[in-house]
């Protein structure tokens, strides 16, 4: 079980029984009306995607393309955690951004 200590006005604050995530990396995805494979690290099992220029279709373990489910809209961000994601891949139209972090959830 995790312990952290913050500074506060009114003094330290222990926060117990808390499980912070772990950053694993980040990678900006540059889209062209096809799917591309990101690269996860080791262990990430948690990932947010933000939307830059156009809306993002996403997918687990399998090719993305305009149709996938996986879906965030322009400007939007999904927050997702899953435990057997093997790999992630991206769709969006030309000139549009896939903005990811990658984290380990406890």
């Amino acid at each position: 079980m995790a312990r952290t200590t913050l500074a506060g006005s009114a003094g330290p604050v222990q926060l117990t029984g808390v499980d912070f995530p772990i950053a694993r990396g980040q990678q900006r995805i540059t889209l062209a009306g096809a799917s591309v494979v990101c690269t996860l690290p080791a262990r990430t099992n948690r990932f947010i995607l933000a939307a830059e220029g156009g809306d993002v279709r996403f997918r687990f373990n399998g090719p993305a393309s305009a149709t996938s489910a996986g879906y965030v809209p322009e400007n939007g961000i999904v927050d997702i955690v899953v435990g057997n994601m093997n790999a992630l891949f991206v769709y969006g139209a030309a000139a549009s951004f896939a903005n990811l972090l990658y984290f380990q959830q406890p």
